[in-house]
């Protein structure tokens, strides 16, 4: 499902915000009733590419630890969104900038620095995303000493979820 739907926004399709939640809801129910869940899925190798990988076991890794960290349930599906979402932005990078396999050229960390503010504006076209969930595509290379990107946001700006999904 993470695959289909990245390909169809990297394709300029509309974002299935509809199927989003319904799997974040299941991630979340996965990892209340079977905290070990959360080990195994996110070891799991498949044939998804990185960024799908990626994007499953960080928005499995957000719900776990706001769970520890005692959110309510319908937090834990907002963040869920979040983090399956942070990266959403990934595909607008060139391929072969996102999959290059040796350290990236000043210009090519430039491209990919650009991922968090595509990836806001790619969920801001939405009116029925959860608007955290653009606060943490934006943010979630942003640093508590400032010294992130895209704007060199301190802690008193950065928001819990994205803290959580940064994590």
């Amino acid at each position: 499902h993470i695959k289909l739907l990245l390909t169809s926004v990297q394709l300029g399709q509309a974002l299935a915000t509809e199927d989003t939640q319904a799997i974040v809801t299941e991630c979340v129910n996965r990892v209340m009733h079977n905290p070990n869940a959360i080990l195994w899925l996110t070891r799991l190798k498949s044939n998804d590419d990185y960024t799908a990988e990626h994007c499953i076991n960080v928005s499995l890794l957000a719900i776990a630890l706001g769970h520890h960290m005692g959110l309510e349930q319908w937090e834990l599906e907002n963040l869920g969104i979040c983090g399956l979402l942070h990266d959403i932005g990934k595909m607008n990078v060139a391929d072969e900038i996102l999959n290059k396999p040796g350290p990236l050229t000043a210009e090519e960390f430039a491209e990919m620095a650009k991922h968090p503010l595509y990836g806001k504006k790619l969920l801001m076209e939405r009116s029925d995303i959860y608007l955290g969930a653009v606060d943490v595509a934006y943010n979630h290379h942003e640093r508590l000493d400032g010294k992130g990107y895209p704007r060199g946001l301190d802690a008193s700006k950065i928001s819990l979820f994205t803290r959580i999904v940064t994590i």
